[in-house]
């Protein structure tokens, strides 16, 4: 596992949290949420919350992880859920 790098490393205490919102059927969301974040951070740190199912922004933060300008802060949650009548609650 390689160290983080030190421009990856934000301070919670000054970073602002942006809950980002898109179209899934739209092609260009990872363009358009790549130069949003490139336009935010530019100038503010900033922590956003990522799942599995916000797959053009998993794909924008992964790209940002591989490039080191970018890092996972906590541990990560773990939803299940089931529309199953008999799924325990």
């Amino acid at each position: 596992m390689r160290p983080t790098p030190a421009a990856a490393l934000v301070d919670e205490n000054t970073a602002t949290e942006v809950l980002l919102g898109y179209d899934m059927q739209n092609e260009g969301a990872v363009e358009a949420i790549m130069q949003l974040l490139s336009l935010l951070t530019a100038q503010y740190p900033v922590v956003v919350e990522v799942d599995d199912s916000m797959t053009a922004l998993v794909e924008v933060t992964d790209a940002l992880l591989r490039a080191g300008t970018a890092s996972v802060e906590g541990d990560p949650t773990y939803i299940y859920a089931s529309d199953y009548p008999g799924a325990a609650s």
